[in-house]
């Protein structure tokens, strides 16, 4: 496990400089600039402006009702919402009956077609909405609450895979067309194993609330830190972690001073020990250093995470839920 929890794959086979060497060679250079971080099995609240003096309306859009996932594009500053609709079981096979299998281009195998599905997207930009709140739940999940400016209507994008007979019923879509205006949108990303809040960073750049030079250096000091991690559980390996430095140069200490007061014939042994001494002595060393080094990475992890806790405050739960909205 690593400082922060999260477990780093090691090989366990071969001399401890070739398991470094293997490490770190394993380890991919991701690119930060550019990297466009998917969040599936979202869950979203639409509010729609209510109209001659009645209240709001919240529309609750979540799995499995609706397949829905968030695509954070922080190079560009966009948000993409995307709802994969895919007809019914019964609707495909009828049509796959009617119009068997085809041949794939290049080869001359039958290959059956895939379901029909519709694929309705949602751009979000800075110029028409804006991120007001961030909250992180109980079960760190992310809540996203987005207000959408005034006189901005949301439109949304099509893309139809196959034909079927009839027209395919998409929630989102359906939300987005009723004519009345939508005052924000709420948005619950799932926990996931993504390390240090990587999300929450993801989101702040996106938005225009933290800069990607912030965000790439989170995620080198992660990195840095799985480095450190990996080379204490070596040294490890090696010498015990009770092995204290403060032991070791004592017991440094009463073997010089036997080599001075024995003679020649009783020095072998003790010969032999201060060796071992010394060894240890300069493993340990090494392994408090990358010790050290470890507590410093998180020392300015720490001092990212307050950028993030200035933006993200804690939320007892999901505002969608607790309305008892309306299923679209």
């Amino acid at each position: 496990m690593s400082a922060f929890g999260h477990a780093s794959a090691a090989s366990k086979g071969g001399s401890r400089n070739e398991r470094i060497l293997h490490w770190l060679d394993s380890q991919e250079d991701p690119d930060f600039e550019n990297d466009n971080h998917v969040r599936t099995n979202a869950e979203i609240v639409i509010r729609i402006q209510g109209t001659d003096g009645h209240a709001d309306e919240y529309i609750h859009l979540r799995p499995p009702r609706s397949n829905l996932d968030v695509d954070f594009e922080s190079s560009t500053g966009n948000v993409t919402i995307r709802e994969v609709t895919t007809v019914t079981t019964a609707a495909a096979k009828g049509k796959s009956e009617e119009e068997g299998s085809y041949p794939s281009i290049g080869c001359s195998r039958l290959e059956p077609k895939k379901l029909p599905h519709l694929t309705v997207l949602l751009r979000l930009s800075r110029k028409i909405c804006k991120l007001v709140k961030l909250e992180e739940l109980k079960d760190t999940s992310l809540l996203l609450s987005i207000c959408i400016m005034d006189g901005q209507r949301l439109s949304t994008e099509n893309h139809q895979y196959g034909f079927i007979s009839g027209r395919v019923v998409s929630a989102l879509e359906n939300v987005l067309r009723q004519p009345r205006p939508i005052n924000s949108i709420q948005i619950l990303l799932p926990a996931s194993q993504i390390p240090w809040k990587w999300t929450a960073a993801t989101v702040l750049v996106t938005f225009g609330r933290m800069s990607g030079r912030e965000r790439r250096n989170m995620g080198l000091i992660y990195q840095r830190v799985m480095e450190c991690q990996y080379q204490i559980r070596e040294y490890d390996k090696v010498i015990p972690k009770e092995r204290m430095l403060e032991e070791l140069v004592e017991q440094e200490g009463v073997a010089a001073k036997n080599l001075e007061r024995l003679d020649v014939a009783d020095r072998r042994d003790w010969l032999g020990r201060y060796e071992r001494i010394v060894d240890e002595e300069a493993v340990v060393k090494t392994r408090d250093q990358w010790v050290m080094e470890g507590e410093r990475l998180k020392q300015e992890h720490n001092a990212l995470l307050e950028v993030i806790g200035d933006f993200t405050k804690a939320a007892e739960g999901f505002e969608g839920v607790e309305r008892g909205n309306l299923e679209a």
